[in-house]
């Protein structure tokens, strides 16, 4: 079985937060929305319901993408072993383009550490195909900026 790191789970698997309009039920985006709800109620079960049986999880490093699980049981059991170890974590969406078959997102990953709460978001693309998650890639994680962007 792969192993997944904390964090990078944490933002690979958790996908949108409540937005301020309604996805369309068919949207890669209203999918996507379904997950994220799984995984802030820590269910496993109901994450590995959402993704294709063939379901694929990259991470870029690098510039190269590494698979980090693969079908429904590795994310299952990937999954539940991370919520034991991460009983905090919850996921928030930054901004985000929806598409039929294309979720894109800025995605925070937020936990409870030693009574401090800690994140770090990452760009991530879903692939949705009838309706199952299929594929997905994350890029490179990073900690909030401490001084916000010139504008």
């Amino acid at each position: 079985m792969l192993k997944i790191g904390s964090w990078t789970m944490a933002l690979a698997l958790c996908l949108l937060s409540a937005t301020a309009h309604a996805d369309g039920e068919g949207s890669a985006m209203a999918t996507a929305h379904r997950l994220l709800e799984a995984f802030n109620q820590h269910d496993p079960k109901a994450m590995a319901a959402l993704v294709d049986e063939n379901f694929e999880l990259y991470y870029f490093s690098d510039g190269k993408a590494e698979l980090s699980a693969k079908g429904r049981a590795d994310l299952q059991a990937q999954m539940t072993d991370y919520f034991a170890s991460h009983q905090t974590v919850r996921s928030v969406v930054e901004g985000q383009i929806d598409g039929p078959r294309f979720a894109t997102f800025r995605e925070r990953a937020i936990s409870l550490r030693d009574g401090v709460e800690r994140s770090a978001s990452s760009l991530a693309v879903y692939e949705v195909v009838d309706g199952s998650i299929l594929r997905v890639w994350y890029y490179p994680a990073e900690a909030p900026r401490s001084v916000p962007p010139a504008e």
